[in-house]
């Protein structure tokens, strides 16, 4: 049997839960062709830890998938105060790259990694920096399409910097008009959903286990990280609409750690508030209808599943042009369009059983989300011409710049913590973690220590 490889995948803080899933869906793919690691700058890692360890995602744990977490350059912890904030608002990435670097090197060598898989945006001066120092290491990085046809393109000289780039298929993929359009070399694969990989429950051990009443019709709201204008008084419109039109539904309200939202109240009647429910896309069968945000996880697990969906684009977005991917599936009759008419006449639509049931077919026309195999299948190829990697790396020990911002104990800030476990509730503390991957080596635990020193005194 051939050796197994390993592969550390990085995923982007991003604004939800999109990059993790990806990830996930390729790592779960397909045979076990390789051991894998998520390191990622998401606020959203901790819960997907606590599922893995509690048995409520066996996959993870059944493949082994080791998690470790790092802060973004976005996290408060390591943002200074007094005149330091200040001068650090103009330079918010300030040594943080190096200290992404030195992360990433260290659990690659210590996980004796061939394969280094990046997924986001935007591919991070650490991320590069890491890649030069990795010799040996083949990389790769997943790049999502249907980018606002408005944004630079410069980012993607990146792509350069990598040994291959997979461009996950969209639904909507002809109605693509931004700057990843035609990029030469691109590995494209189909639409990755997480509802291929996952072990799904029926309709009544779904609302079992979600709280939700054995009969009758539900909806699922699902707000992710903005729609279109603030996300609670469009939730709420929803909310009163659905109430008047279908007084008979009830709604299940999705609320995760790192939402930006407030449609927490249950005081309101037939409204269940579905917290910190991780993976969704496992109890999908268990709603007759959706409205949310037109993200690609959305997209791509709702349609997926066939269910009859209203989308609400969030424009709060920077790249992902929600609004194409929103008005593409209509026009494919697979999902509403809030944009193409207005919310009142859209729910109204939505709560109609013989447009649901056109909706429901157009979801079934569409292609097989098979792009978590594909990618799985392209990652193990490459990998199989790799080398195994040379450790020892020297690390470049940080200084004490002329100018010091970095936070300490004597600016109010707590010592930092290292630890292998990590927390919802650590994550929301005031003590600075640093996760550290469970049973590592001592020569890791002194490689972290030291490159924390990029980020605190």
């Amino acid at each position: 049997m051939a050796e197994q490889r390993t592969v550390v995948s990085v995923t982007s803080n991003g604004v939800g839960m999109g990059h993790i899933c990806r990830q996930l869906t390729v790592l779960l793919s397909g045979e076990k062709q390789f051991n894998s690691v998520i390191l990622s700058l998401s606020g959203a890692l901790p819960r997907v830890m606590e599922t893995a360890a509690s048995g409520e995602f066996p996959e993870a744990a059944d493949r082994g998938i080791g998690f470790e977490y790092a802060p973004s350059y976005k996290a408060g912890w390591h943002h200074p105060d007094g005149w330091r904030s200040k001068v650090w608002r103009k330079r918010p990435g300030y040594r943080w790259d190096h200290y992404l670097a030195d992360r990433i090197v260290a659990l690659v060598e210590e996980t004796q990694a061939t394969d280094l898989m990046f997924d986001g945006v935007v591919a991070y001066d650490g991320v590069v920096e890491a890649i030069k120092r990795l010799d040996g290491v083949r990389s790769t990085w997943m790049r999502r399409g249907l980018w606002q046809a408005s944004v630079s393109g410069s980012r993607l000289k990146r792509e350069a910097k990598f040994d291959q780039v997979i461009e996950p298929g969209d639904f909507v993929a002809e109605f693509d008009e931004g700057p990843t359009v035609g990029r030469p070399n691109i590995q494209h694969v189909a639409p990755i959903s997480m509802t291929e990989v996952l072990n799904k429950r029926d309709r009544a051990e779904s609302r079992v286990t979600l709280g939700l009443p054995e009969d009758g019709p539900v909806l699922l709201l699902a707000p992710g990280s903005g729609f279109a204008g603030s996300v609670d008084e469009v939730g709420r419109q929803v909310i009163a609409l659905v109430r008047e039109l279908g007084p008979d539904w009830t709604i299940a309200v999705t609320k995760q750690s790192i939402a930006q939202h407030s449609l927490d109240t249950e005081a309101e009647g037939k409204v269940v508030v579905l917290k910190d429910v991780f993976p969704l896309a496992r109890y999908l069968s268990a709603f007759d209808a959706a409205v949310g945000a037109s993200g690609y996880n959305a997209a791509h697990e709702w349609i997926a599943e066939a269910i009859p969906t209203l989308f609400i684009p969030s424009l709060n977005h920077q790249t992902d042009d929600q609004p194409t991917r929103a008005r593409g599936l209509a026009q494919k009759g697979a999902a509403l369009d809030v944009m193409a008419s207005d919310l009142r006449t859209s729910v109204t639509q939505l709560m109609n059983p013989d447009v649901r049931a056109g909706l429901v077919e157009g979801c079934k026309s569409l292609p097989k989300p098979s792009g978590g195999r594909e990618a799985a299948n392209l990652l193990a190829d490459q990998s199989a011409s790799v080398a195994a990697p040379v450790i020892g790396r020297k690390f470049r020990k940080p200084t004490n710049p002329l100018i010091d911002l970095r936070p300490s104990a004597d600016s109010g800030l707590p010592d930092v913590e290292f630890s292998e476990s990590m927390t919802v509730a650590n994550f929301t503390g005031s003590t600075p973690i640093e996760h550290v991957l469970p049973g590592s080596s001592a020569e890791y635990r002194a490689k972290r220590e030291q490159a924390a020193h990029w980020l605190y005194r």
